[in-house]
């Protein structure tokens, strides 16, 4: 897989996270107007049940009190409540009377609260008498559930009591949400009798707070996209810029391998000019691959300068074999340069790793010497061996995608923050991809946390399923960790570190480690340290 590919692969899952947060949010707004709704609701259920209870228990204590004689006839009296008989009426409580009798013709109930001539009057209408009792507001005031309004409201839009509303208001007017002194309320309306019972409640704090964390997440979705896309996008340019160089180097190296089995006589018609030209004109971001184009333009430049001078002669094409010679070797650096430059660019990454993780010293560089030590030990040589030095920086490359409030976290981790932390694993197998090149570096990345007794992770192999490269950076890198000081542990000696990973403690056993290796860690242990101090700038 090419890098172009894996960036945007790991951009469009990034995005894809990032969209699937935004469908959460919309979630929990939804559950959470849910949830608001259903609270209304049992909350206006059981203030509405509770004044039904006060009301009928007034309406009883108010007929049992005239079953037993305390309650008089006639307006004039200077009880609150007094009874009027139907059909016997004084000429002072004519007009009363007339107001309430009208009241009770239009309604269906047996009994009444309205305002007459500016006055809440509780009207019973019982056997042949009406019991009237004249109301004060503070009968409404009583509230069941801390944080909710109750509000009492006439048909004809008088305000019998209110916490929140004025006087002239009509229930229907009443919005479901309603927005008063800049508080957020939720209304519920019922009618019982002949008047309007509404139950509100302040949503303020909870809308506020929605809004807060849905901006806020919004606003870390859209950095977190713009940030990782830009770094992303740089990568994609450094592989496209990479490409182009190699490709200009293959397609020279080519046609000079194809000179070079001709006879001269058969020397092919080769456009090198062309080429240099081509080169010319291409403008990379990258100082180093713009140094290496300078270079191939400057080789391309000298053969073609070279071609000029063959002459006709076989002798004089004999006598510039020197030259051939040496501008084949010139090409073989610029070769070897692309690929040095292909082992900056994993140290960059590595780099990029480091400074992610906030990591505080040369922890990669150390991990990479005491690797490349034990693998000499090891007796391993050639390509293998530089690549375990080259490559094992990338051991933690995966943290990359790894969230950064994970990485931070002073304290343990959860269950599921931990195994997220495993996954750097698996994320840095797919950051490496397939390429050949990097075959050692993802053994490295993906296997490191392996342990001998098949305990470790992603995979739980055992024994030599896991890679020898991943088994030697295994060592070293517990040895490290151990060493360096972490938000969460303090940095352990030398001694200390040796006698957890050769006698073991509650994380570490001696039986993760392959043993060859072990025994290499316990015999070298003093050259190792001071490859540690010296990487760590203590000497």
């Amino acid at each position: 897989m090419k890098f172009n590919d894996l960036f945007k692969r790991t951009i469009r899952n990034f995005t894809l996270q990032n969209t699937f947060l935004l469908f959460m949010i919309i979630f929990l707004w939804i559950s959470g107007i849910i949830i608001i709704e259903n609270i209304s609701e049992k909350v206006k259920e059981s203030s509405e049940n509770y004044y039904k209870y006060l009301i009928g228990s007034h309406k009883n204590l108010i007929i049992s009190s005239f079953n037993n004689g305390n309650l008089h006839y006639g307006s004039d009296t200077d009880k609150d409540i007094f009874l009027l008989k139907k059909d016997n009426i004084s000429r002072e409580d004519a007009g009363l009377y007339e107001q309430i009798n009208n009241l009770f013709g239009v309604k269906n109930t047996e009994e009444v609260f309205d305002f007459i001539s500016g006055q809440i009057y509780y009207v019973i209408s019982y056997n042949d008498i009406y019991i009237v009792e004249k109301m004060s507001p503070d009968f409404f005031s009583e509230n069941v559930v801390k944080g909710t309004y109750a509000s009492f409201i006439s048909e004809n839009g008088e305000v019998f009591y209110s916490d929140i509303y004025k006087n002239n208001i009509q229930a229907k007017d009443i919005k479901y949400f309603k927005i008063i002194n800049g508080r957020i309320y939720l209304n519920k309306t019922d009618k019982y009798l002949n008047f309007y019972f509404v139950n509100s409640i302040d949503y303020t704090l909870p809308v506020v707070l929605f809004i807060v964390i849905t901006l806020i997440t919004v606003f870390i979705v859209v950095w977190n996209i713009i940030s990782k896309s830009k770094t992303f996008n740089d990568f994609i340019v450094f592989n496209n810029e990479f490409e182009d160089t190699i490709k200009s180097v293959e397609i020279l190296l080519s046609q000079l391998k194809l000179i070079d089995t001709q006879d001269i006589s058969a020397l092919p018609s080769i456009n090198f000019e062309n080429l240099a030209e081509i080169l010319r004109y291409k403008k990379y971001k990258f100082n180093g691959l713009e140094e290496l184009k300078d270079l191939e333009e400057l080789v391309i430049k000298e053969f073609v300068e070279l071609l000029e001078n063959l002459g006709a002669s076989y002798e004089e094409i004999t006598s510039s074999n020197d030259e051939l010679e040496n501008l084949y070797r010139e090409l073989e650096k610029t070769y070897s340069k692309v690929e040095d430059s292909y082992i900056n660019f994993s140290k960059k990454l590595s780099v990029i790793a480091e400074k992610y993780d906030d990591i505080t010293g040369n922890h990669i560089e150390r991990v990479a010497e005491i690797a490349h030590f034990i693998a000499k030990k090891q007796g391993i040589k050639g390509k293998l061996l530089d690549e375990i030095r080259n490559f094992t920086p990338l051991h933690d490359i995966g943290k990359l995608l790894v969230k950064r409030n994970i990485l931070d976290k002073p304290s343990g981790l959860t269950p599921e923050e931990y195994k997220e932390m495993q996954n750097h694993t698996i994320y840095a197998a797919d950051m490496l991809g397939d390429d050949q090149e990097f075959f050692t570096a993802k053994n490295i990345a993906l296997y490191h946390h392996e342990k001998y007794d098949g305990s470790g992770y992603p995979f739980g192999l055992k024994e030599n399923d896991i890679p020898v490269e991943a088994r030697i950076v295994s060592v070293a890198d517990v040895y490290d960790s151990l060493r360096s000081e972490r938000p969460y542990k303090r940095g352990y000696s030398h001694e200390e570190s040796y006698d957890i990973i050769t006698c073991g403690d509650i994380k570490t056993k001696p039986e993760h480690f392959d043993p060859k290796i072990l025994e290499l860690f316990k015999k070298y242990n003093r050259e190792i340290e001071e490859i540690y101090k010296n990487a760590s700038g203590q000497n």
